[in-house]
């Protein structure tokens, strides 16, 4: 049975899944967080800690050695993410491969998700000459967009409707529903773009964990890397 996030909540009109709780959360808990080795595909990876509402961490993501688990509040991994034949092989929480991302060598962010059982693509995300980065499906149907502001990102859907709102200002990183409601806070270093893709429903849990490792520790391959790790 698929595991129930515990951080989805439903006030009135307000419907977010907390996926960034659990992608950013990096350590082994507030206060006494331990990260293991930092993983050589991921140079820049550190711990980063968000605080929900109530002060309290409910997700953590920890580096240890050749990957990035993904971690509960009770410290049980959901999914780990690692670097394998130039793409990341995002694992489920029994350990088995369920997608794969694969990235365009290039400074503009190009992400594709692919399903492992059956090689298609399920995602695409892309950012355009004007810093926006744009979710689609395998069906190149748009999902989400996270257009850039000045004070950082502003997420809608489709149809223009506000998701959240994520603002960066002296060393401090929030999220804000529709309501305006601030749900997620760290003082540590994270590029707003990886927030603001990832504080979004639909991703399944291992995706919403590869594609924040993606964003935010993957550096991008030099223009005539190996098709390998090129995004279509």
């Amino acid at each position: 049975m698929e595991e129930v996030l515990p951080t989805r909540r439903l006030q009135g009109n307000r419907a977010l899944v907390l996926v960034v709780l659990m992608v950013f959360s990096l350590g082994l808990g507030l206060g006494c967080a331990s990260a293991g080795p930092t993983p050589v595909a991921f140079p820049s990876a550190h711990p980063v800690v968000f605080d929900a509402e109530d002060g309290a961490t409910a997700f953590q993501l920890a580096p240890n050695g050749e990957s990035i688990s993904l971690r509960n509040g009770k410290k049980a991994v959901l999914a780990s993410v690692r670097e394998s034949g130039g793409r990341l092989a995002i694992e489920d929480a029994s350990g088995e491969v369920a997608w794969f991302i694969e990235r365009r060598p290039g400074a503009s962010l190009r992400l594709r998700v692919i399903e492992a059982k059956n090689g298609a693509t399920a995602f695409v995300i892309k950012s355009d000459s004007d810093g926006d980065v744009k979710v689609e499906n395998g069906e190149k149907k748009r999902m989400a967009v996270a257009k850039r502001r000045d004070y950082g990102f502003k997420l809608v859907d489709p149809g223009g409707k506000l998701i959240a709102r994520i603002r960066s200002r002296s060393g401090k990183t929030s999220v804000r529903d529709a309501a305006g409601t601030t749900y997620l806070t760290t003082r540590d270093a994270i590029p707003a773009e990886a927030v603001a893709l990832l504080v979004f429903e639909r991703f399944p849990i291992e995706v919403a964990a590869g594609v924040g490792v993606a964003t935010a520790f993957w550096p991008a391959p030099m223009e005539g890397a190996a098709e390998t790790r090129s995004a279509e």
